[in-house]
């Protein structure tokens, strides 16, 4: 999944692929890989180029504050969903009756009911995902056209990826 991180007023493009319980991380002008481990509910481990280091991560009103070798860093996560919202000038309510489908839990696509570019019917299924061995079907928030589906089936996903964008008839 694709972020914006913003430190110090500068924004750094993240993308981070979940493996399990470690994370691969690419920042770019970064080229060396960072292996991410979650060791507790705020602690991650980081290797990179071979040395670990600790870092905790504490949620506020703003974003994250994150300590890296004990100095406190403000930092704001902007997700994919974040800067579609952004780009749209929009928040929750205004992104869903614009079609933006949002996965409202983490697990993985089973089926995919729509194809790009066909016409839905509000409340028209639109794909299948499992969670915890629970199979939650996902429906259309508004009629329209599927203008984009950023998921494949078996994908492993995270709550809040986007799904699908629907263009409103």
């Amino acid at each position: 999944m694709k972020y914006i991180a913003t430190i110090d007023e500068q924004d750094f493009a993240i993308d981070v692929h979940a493996n399990g319980q470690v994370f691969d991380i690419s920042v770019e002008d970064f080229d060396r890989p960072i292996d991410c481990k979650r060791i507790s509910p705020s602690r991650y481990s980081l290797l990179i180029d071979g040395k670990s280091y600790l870092m905790q991560v504490q949620k506020n009103q703003t974003g994250f504050e994150v300590f890296f070798h004990n100095h406190p860093v403000k930092v704001m996560i902007k997700d994919e969903v974040d800067l579609l919202r952004e780009k749209f000038g929009m928040g929750d309510i205004a992104a869903e009756m614009h079609g933006v489908v949002q996965a409202p839990i983490p697990g993985m696509v089973v089926q995919i009911a729509v194809e790009e570019g066909q016409t839905v019917e509000q409340d028209a299924s639109l794909m299948v995902i499992e969670a915890m061995k629970m199979e939650n079907e996902i429906k259309a928030p508004i009629a329209g056209n599927i203008k984009k589906i950023h998921v494949e089936q078996g994908q492993n996903i995270d709550k809040d990826v986007i799904l699908i964008e629907i263009d409103p008839e």
